[in-house]
């Protein structure tokens, strides 16, 4: 992977092959869940981020995915990624590689990121109404905790 800006300035000088792992796997699974959340807006636009492929593998068609149906096989494909997306739990190691400054905004990040694949998870086929947010009770503890360790470390 190739650091970008963002990940040149918070990561360690020397290149470090499990810093790259750890950022591969923070944004792939920040990227497979948001193709099953934003399923109702891609539908309405006409463009559906799922292949036909992945649809068959779960007996899912184009026509199962109108608002209100709840298509089994659409539970197991947001089931899919968003297993995939849990994958994060390994992206918290990623904090501890950063320089110090980074290290709490990275935190936050990895933990918004797994409040938003909860989400995703108990909204299901409803997806297709809407997508999927974290609780702002929980985003904003998130949040909280992250200005107070980053404030205790001034």
């Amino acid at each position: 992977m190739d650091p970008g800006p963002v990940t040149g300035l918070l990561g360690p000088e020397a290149d470090s092959p499990s810093f790259r792992a750890a950022c591969r796997t923070l944004v792939d699974g920040s990227r497979r869940p948001d193709f099953v959340n934003d399923l109702a807006e891609d539908l309405r636009e006409g463009w559906l981020g799922i292949s036909a492929q992945a649809l068959r593998r779960f007996a899912v068609t184009v026509e199962d995915l109108v608002p209100g149906r709840e298509p089994p096989g659409l539970r197991d494909r947001v089931d899919h990624e968003v297993a995939a997306h849990m994958d994060l739990e390994t992206a918290r190691e990623l904090p501890a590689q950063t320089t110090a400054p980074g290290r709490t905004l990275l935190t936050a990040v990895v933990d918004i990121e797994l409040l938003t694949a909860k989400a995703v998870l108990a909204r299901g086929p409803r997806l297709l109404s809407g997508p999927a947010s974290p609780s702002p009770v929980g985003a904003l503890r998130v949040l909280m905790g992250a200005r107070r360790k980053a404030r205790a470390s001034h």
